[in-house]
């Protein structure tokens, strides 16, 4: 507790390099401490050391995979392009099947791949867990743009913009369904086209 109070002090402050030293120390004295290699990491990274942050993280995976600890592998691992952030990702969301997040994000994933088929099953489990999670609204409205299903993509981005009407992803996933639903024709202005969606001239309730 001492240790991770110290620590998240001194990372505040811009003592990088000093967090690294004392959250090393913390870690000699109990090496397969799940916690102290999580503090040891994000001391790591907050240093500048990205590798040895995924290191520490790495080995606190073969203790606990937990969704803290995937949130900061997936972070390292795209800036450091090491390791597999899917695979990492999908052994997380077979652990935890109820996560929402989880089976999100690794749709979210896997759609960046080009893997429209295999986002296909964690979109859908994402919104039958978390029904009101805009987001995962969002990220079933943009397969449906890469699927070519316009009607389905403007029904799935009404959805989330109407849950959160101030999210700029949303908004950019609204107007570009909308366009899509337009038949080819371009979309009107942004700010007008959400104006005319919030006012219910577009949205369907």
């Amino acid at each position: 507790r001492d240790a991770l109070m110290l620590v998240r002090g001194l990372v505040a402050s811009g003592q990088g390099a000093e967090a690294v030293r004392v959250a090393e120390a913390n870690l000699a004295r109990a090496p397969w401490s799940f916690d102290a290699l999580l503090l040891a990491g994000d001391a790591a990274l907050a240093g500048g050391g990205p590798s040895a942050a995924l290191a520490h993280y790495r080995r606190a995976a073969e203790i606990r995979l937990s969704w803290p600890l995937v949130e900061r592998l997936l972070a390292v691992t795209r800036r450091t392009r090491e390791g597999d952030a899917e695979r990492l990702l999908a052994a997380y969301a077979a652990r935890a099947p109820m996560d929402g997040v989880a089976a999100r994000e690794l749709a979210r994933l896997r759609l960046a791949r080009g893997e429209l088929a295999a986002s296909a099953e964690p979109a859908a489990r994402a919104i039958r867990l978390r029904p009101r999670d805009p987001a995962a609204w969002a990220l079933r409205a943009d397969q449906a743009l890469a699927a070519g299903q316009a009607s389905a993509a403007e029904t799935y981005a009404r959805r989330a913009f109407r849950l959160h009407r101030a999210n700029p992803a949303i908004r950019r996933t609204l107007a570009s369904a909308l366009e899509a639903a337009g038949a080819g024709i371009p979309a009107a202005p942004l700010n007008v086209t959400l104006a005319q969606a919030t006012r219910g001239q577009l949205a369907r309730r």
